[in-house]
């Protein structure tokens, strides 16, 4: 909306707030508690806004339109209708904002300057509650819609609510507003068209002792894509002394900056951001593990073009306050991606900024073999005479398929991996070719698996991949050798922690396999060479 000229800039954004604020779209989140999912949703709207005056007389109309004649939440049918809402007094800076639906009754909302600080204040079913009464409070009689919908959830679960909303074009009209009832416009004003919304979640109890996980599956209704976002979320605390509640909340959007290696939207994704609280007493770390949908398992987040080795665990910390990477696990099988931090803060599963094969923490779920060794040496003064050599020996029983086809359609990476992440990634892309003239780098064995042969190393530096399946254990094996200038380095400084060498292909059927090392297993490690064994 196109605010008059004599509009002030900081009275601008105090009535875009209100119009955000004011566009409802009500919708209740899906929230799994003691194996018991509950979903509904209260309304999805569409609204138009009409303002207009001078930064200290502000006129102020809104009117909003739900997509369907009514909804399902948690068992209790409700039929929303149109929400109207008109400005009680001319001056919102002294004044406030009154919403209530079409056929009375039903539900409203009041906004005043105080409450859009400390968040707006809403009840259901108007004739049993006073004005700024919130529904978590006991304000709501028997027989109320509210006590409906609470009685369908598990006893002592109360609901949070938030508001999220995205305005659309904005314009300058004149003549008399569409909205019924508003009369009080000047004879120009501005008009917008918005989806917002207004989105419940349950608190979910938590109980004391150790390693206590919450679940919860939660759907939030995202004003900027127009979808409802499903996400679920497991909070572990290490120790919880005192019982409390625990809450997650879906927002479209945040203000805290992401870490430069991830971004928003990519490829048709578009990031979830989440605030994780709880009111217990807990001793620290916590594992955050936020699941992600990927119903066909193809490797790729459903309806988007992003692989989910590319999904990333972020998590608020630093003054100002930034959300950087700490992502320690992937289940590719579960679509599950992880991470352990030391306090609640803002969380979000973003993607990463550019492609990556092996993605920026282990996979989890990879095969361990009975036997494997590692071997990287860095030549600073004559790269030429980079190595690197990696053996998985003695594994499980492994079919042809499980490689993929890497003389056809299948990616094949070599990643390491330290306690602060990726440290070193090799790919070798499918059906690539070697020599003058070029013929196949990778070629079948039989019916076991591949072989990969490339002198130049123009790969990743890899020159040579023999992958072997077998019909009975021990016997499967791979083996990965490494040389020259295109070799990736080393980090300058010894690796921190657990180090884990894998090998993942791109293949929905694929497997990938794993060899950890850590204390002793770790025989050199320094910023120019790394040995281990194990076991």
């Amino acid at each position: 909306m196109r605010e008059r000229t004599t509009t002030s800039a900081s009275s601008k954004q105090r009535v875009m707030k209100l119009l955000t604020l004011s566009l409802i779209l009500f919708v209740i989140a899906a929230t799994s508690l003691a194996g018991r999912v509950e979903a509904g949703i209260f309304g999805s709207f569409t609204g138009v806004t009409d303002v207009s005056g001078t930064p200290s007389d502000y006129n102020v109309c809104i009117l909003t339109t739900p997509l369907a004649p009514s909804y399902d939440i948690f068992g209790t049918t409700v039929s929303p209708g149109q929400v109207l809402c008109l400005q009680e007094t001319r001056n919102y800076v002294a004044g406030d904002l009154h919403c209530e639906t079409v056929q009375p009754g039903l539900w409203s909302m009041d906004v005043t300057p105080a409450s859009v600080a400390a968040g707006t204040h809403f009840c259901i079913d108007p004739p049993a509650c006073s004005h700024y009464a919130n529904v978590n409070t006991a304000s709501n009689p028997s027989g109320s819609i509210q006590d409906a919908i609470l009685a369908n959830l598990p006893p002592g679960t109360s609901v949070v609510y938030t508001f999220d909303g995205v305005e659309g074009p904005q314009e300058l009209i004149g003549g008399a507003s569409p909205i019924p009832g508003c009369t009080t416009l000047g004879p120009g004003y501005g008009h917008s068209e918005s989806v917002a919304a207004m989105n419940g979640f349950l608190v979910v109890p938590t109980s004391a002792g150790t390693n206590v996980t919450t679940s919860s599956l939660t759907t939030f209704f995202n004003p900027i894509t127009q979808e409802e976002i499903p996400i679920g979320v497991d909070v572990t605390f290490a120790e919880v002394s005192v019982a409390g509640t625990t809450t997650v909340i879906g927002k479209s959007a945040d203000n805290v900056p992401l870490d430069s290696e991830f971004t928003i939207s990519r490829n048709d994704f578009r990031t979830s951001f989440l605030d994780i609280s709880t009111t217990a007493s807990i001793t620290p770390p916590i594992t955050v593990c936020i699941h992600y949908p990927d119903a066909d398992q193809d490797g790729f987040i459903d309806n988007t073009a992003v692989p989910e080795t590319e999904l990333g665990f972020l998590h608020g910390e630093g003054v100002p306050v930034t959300l950087v990477d700490r992502t320690t696990t992937r289940d590719l099988n579960g679509n599950v991606v992880c991470g352990e931090v030391e306090h609640l803060s803002p969380f979000a599963a973003a993607p990463a900024t550019s492609s990556s094969a092996c993605g920026t923490a282990p996979r989890s779920g990879c095969r361990a073999a009975a036997k494997s060794q590692l071997s990287i040496v860095h030549n600073a003064a004559t790269p030429s005479k980079d190595k690197l050599g990696w053996k998985w020996l003695n594994g499980a029983v492994t079919t042809q398929s499980e490689f993929g086809d890497p003389s056809e359609n299948t990616e094949t990476a070599l990643c390491v991996f330290d306690g602060n992440g990726l440290v070193l990634e090799s790919v070798v892309p499918a059906a690539v070719t070697t020599g003058t003239p070029a013929k196949p780098a990778w070629v079948a064995d039989k019916t076991a698996g591949y072989k990969f042969k490339d002198k130049p190393g123009t790969n990743g530096g890899l020159v040579q991949i023999a992958l072997k399946g077998a019909s009975t254990a021990p016997k499967s094996k791979v083996q990965v050798k490494g040389a020259g200038t295109v070799l990736p380095d080393l980090p300058p400084t010894p690796l921190q922690g657990t180090v884990t060498v894998q090998l993942v292909n791109n293949s929905p059927q694929g497997a990938c396999f794993e060899g950890t090392y850590s204390g002793a297993q770790l025989q050199l490690n320094s910023g120019t060479a790394v040995k281990a064994k194990a076991p």
